[in-house]
């Protein structure tokens, strides 16, 4: 990787597990000299009934909630590392959009966590990430869930 135009793409759901790739993939963006984008995959939302006017118009107010949620907290997540160049809010199919968007943005490592949560809160295991890998041309880090992330003293103490 050259430091001058690596990006990592960080794909997040917030999830523990996604929050402990972050961090990895954080530490890896700064020992290669790279830069990190970082995303959040909204999934898509339709009506149930799509030609009732009040039903669609609810789902569009919900899905703007949703994506003002994760602005924020993107943002929040973008002001504690300078290594976070972009933060972009998708909405779609996560494998496809997190694929797409690699491509798209020309990263050179896409950095996942193995576990995450749907919105409905029950346990996603690595089908996303599973997707990922088997949709991508980009290289793929897997971060196991178990991985706890360094703690700042002993990545202080390694500097010393």
């Amino acid at each position: 990787m050259t430091s001058s135009s690596s990006t990592l793409l960080i794909p997040i759901d917030f999830s523990e597990p996604s929050e402990v790739a972050l961090a990895r993939g954080l530490e890896l963006a700064e020992r290669l000299g790279a830069t990190v984008e970082l995303i959040y995959v909204a999934p898509k939302m339709t009506p149930l009934f799509p030609r009732y006017a009040p039903n669609r118009q609810a789902v569009q107010r919900l899905a703007k909630e949703e994506t003002d949620q994760a602005r924020a907290a993107l943002k929040k997540l973008r002001e504690r590392s300078e290594l976070i160049v972009k933060t972009r809010v998708l909405r779609g199919t996560p494998h496809e959009e997190i694929t797409g968007y690699a491509e798209k943005i020309g990263a050179e490592l896409i950095v996942i966590g193995t576990t995450g949560h749907s919105l409905a809160g029950t346990v996603v295991i690595g089908s996303t990430t599973e997707r990922v890998l088997r949709h991508t041309s980009v290289a793929v880090v897997v971060v196991p869930a178990l991985v706890k992330p360094p703690s700042r003293r002993s990545r202080t103490a390694r500097k010393a």
